[in-house]
Formats: C-alpha cells, sequence, structure tokens
C-alpha cells in the first residue's frame, strides 16, 4: 500500500500487480505475464506476474518498483 492505494499483492499463482490502465495491454506482451483475474471479468490497470516472470529477485524487484512508481502518482486515500 502506497498512501492508502494498493500497489501491489502476493498471490498463491503470482503477484497481483497494478500498471495501469495505460500500461496493461504493454505489459501483457511480456513473457508470463497475464491478465487479472485470470477467471471473470478482468480489471484494467491490474495484471497477474506468474511464477516464471519473476523467479529471480531482480525481475521481483522489477514489477514491485512499476507498481509502487505508479501508486506514488495516484492521489492519497
Amino acid at each position: 500500500m502506497i498512501a492508502g492505494n494498493m500497489a501491489c499483492g502476493v498471490k498463491e499463482n503470482g503477484v497481483m500487480a497494478r500498471v495501469g490502465k495505460e500500461r496493461d495491454e504493454e505489459a501483457l506482451q511480456e513473457p508470463g505475464i497475464v491478465i487479472f483475474p485470470e477467471t471473470g471479468r478482468p480489471m484494467r490497470g491490474w495484471i497477474t506476474v506468474t511464477p516464471p516472470a519473476c523467479e529471480s529477485d531482480q525481475e521481483l524487484y522489477k514489477w514491485v518498483d512499476r507498481c509502487v512508481q505508479l501508486a506514488e502518482t495516484l492521489p492519497p486515500k
């Protein structure tokens, strides 16, 4: 959470990541990234980073950093 806004979260099948509506289609082009949630109605601006896409600490930090940067631009809640 950043100033009351969710940035990302751990799921049993990966990381729920907030990338923003302007960047979700771009993120979905990367290997190991799927729409969130995987079933039901997709949430624009959110993706799931599957385990193969965040196996190393460096890969995981890259996604967390992207989410934090976006959340820092949102108004506090």
